[in-house]
């Protein structure tokens, strides 16, 4: 794999990682009464409510991307530090997509999503709303979500 090639993908990748974790930080800390307060001032259709409802489900595509991009980095980054370095090679690169990771797939999005909370609520509802409802990803998602609720402390109540 070319390292252009590579620095492509993981470019894409943490742009898709940084929108997915704005997303889930957003909604997990966005109120049902605030949704409704942000849907009734934009005369909405009650969109942020809907959406809040069931969260977990609603948020589990996204998770499930999120996840698969920072896999799909590592990798990336791990086959084309194998093909051209050696074993110290490989770990500064490791070293270095962990620094990429926490920055960009974590600090950054975490702080936009917590200062600025309902504009990105308004602002990521379209495509928060497109993944919840993309049916592939819902079906990857839901065995992980009835093992986390079976399991959770409410015991799959």
């Amino acid at each position: 794999m070319s390292w252009a090639l590579a620095a492509i993908a993981i470019a894409v990748l943490s742009l898709l990682l940084l929108m997915l974790r704005m997303i889930e930080t957003t909604y997990i800390r966005l109120g049902r009464a605030r949704a409704a307060s942000l849907d009734e001032a934009d005369h909405a259709d009650q969109r942020l409510v809907a959406f809040t409802h069931d969260r977990e489900s609603a948020l589990g595509p996204a998770t499930l991307l999120r996840v698969t991009c920072q896999v799909t980095i590592v990798a990336i980054v791990a086959v084309a530090a194998a093909d051209r370095s050696n074993v110290g090679g490989v770990i500064a690169a490791c070293a270095l997509v962990v620094i990429i990771l926490f920055t960009v797939g974590e600090a950054i999005p975490r702080r936009w999503a917590l200062e600025t909370n309902d504009r990105m609520a308004r602002a990521l509802i379209r495509p928060a709303s497109a993944l919840a409802s993309f049916a592939p990803l819902r079906w990857l998602a839901a065995p992980a979500h009835a093992l986390a609720r079976v399991v959770g402390p409410k015991g799959g109540a």
